[in-house]
């Protein structure tokens, strides 16, 4: 079965190539790391255990956090674990781009950050032998067979964190071993007997998981680590939205967060019912992804409002943003005069794109 998963997971990729050549062509993405994600390369703070850092290289905890939401959460427990080891190196994967930038904003404490290795035997056997890790921790629930397999052959533990399985998740996984007529029940049972721990977060994960094949004895239920983080401090762009609020005489402010593709018309246009209300509501749209920044703005600049763009926002002074151009031309005064739904020119009140990574919190 290990070896048909790696074939079918291969032909996958090949079929798909195409698609992600393209892709990363016009939106620089997944080219830059494949080298790593293939095992081929790696940053040369993993690569040279000896450079720059007085921890031995052997026992090293690696934690593994897919993209942006799961490195913010295991900011706190990596923080924790390496105060806790100080003598053992902390390294830290991720899948997205989004995500590695995301870890070394915050994890500046690591040792090293890299790209998790393709799920291939290869790959992982030389991320294993580049990361040493004497333990592995895995944010959420992301259940890659051959990783698991060759870290059990390694000997080293791997723990599940903050595990989840989702609604939509739990049906593919059940409809598919009912498709299987129980070939991969056993497949999928003795995948997840390779992990030592899991660390759910509800009764309900716990039971999932349990039910597709993970021993009893290792599922805990600890909650979501999401919930024990830190409140947000304040930040640049809070303390300018707070400026211009109270300059401009403008409120409530609505902020729509994690907006994916083909949301923006709702919020849109539910904001535009909001103010009906209460005309000088203000709002902040945060895409999920950056490759949506653009698209977003579109979708703003179609219902005749303009856009302020984070990126365009010089925050070294409360009114230093008093005048941005927008993809449509100078808007003046941003939310100045707000005591209206409509702008001094007519036109109805900017909404404010946050196109940045790791603010929305």
């Amino acid at each position: 079965m290990y070896f048909l998963y790696s074939v079918l997971t291969a032909t996958g990729l090949l079929l798909l190539a195409p698609f992600f050549l393209v892709k990363g062509i016009r939106q620089r993405k997944y080219l830059h790391n494949l080298p790593e994600r293939f095992a081929l390369r790696f940053p040369p703070e993993l690569r040279d255990h000896s450079s720059g850092s007085a921890v031995p290289a052997s026992g090293a905890i690696w934690i593994h956090a897919v993209s942006v939401g799961e490195v913010l959460a295991a900011v706190p427990l990596a923080r924790a674990l390496k105060q806790r080891f100080p003598e053992r190196r902390l390294v830290i994967s991720t899948t997205t781009a989004t995500g590695q930038a995301m870890a070394r904003e915050r994890m500046t404490f690591a040792d090293a950050i890299f790209y998790f290795p393709l799920d291939w035997r290869g790959p992982v056997k030389r991320a294993l032998r580049a990361a040493q890790p004497g333990l592995i921790v895995v944010f959420e629930t992301e259940i890659w067979p051959n990783f698991l397999r060759e870290v059990r052959r390694a000997g080293v533990p791997v723990a599940f964190v903050n595990g989840r399985i989702s609604d939509r998740s739990f049906r593919r996984f059940s409809r598919s071993l009912r498709l299987s007529g129980g070939l991969l029940t056993g497949f999928l049972r003795r995948v997840l007997a390779d992990a030592r721990l899991y660390l759910m977060q509800s009764e309900q994960d716990a039971a999932r998981v349990i039910g597709l094949g993970a021993p009893r004895q290792r599922v805990h239920v600890t909650g979501n680590l999401k919930y024990d983080l830190a409140p947000a401090g304040s930040s640049a762009v809070v303390d300018w939205l707070r400026t211009e609020m109270a300059r401009s005489q403008c409120g409530p402010l609505l902020v729509a967060g994690s907006v994916v593709a083909n949301e923006e018309p709702a919020v849109l246009e539910a904001f535009s019912a909001v103010q009906e209300k209460w005309p000088a509501a203000l709002l902040v749209m945060a895409p999920r992804k950056p490759e949506r920044f653009d698209a977003a703005a579109e979708a703003i600049e179609r219902t005749g409002r303009e856009v302020l763009r984070r990126s365009a926002v010089s925050l070294n002074g409360a009114s230093s943003a008093a005048s941005h151009v927008s993809d449509r031309g100078t808007h003046g005064g941003t939310f100045v005069g707000c005591a209206a739904a409509l702008s001094d020119n007519g036109r109805p009140r900017p909404v404010f794109l946050l196109d940045s990574i790791g603010e929305l919190s």
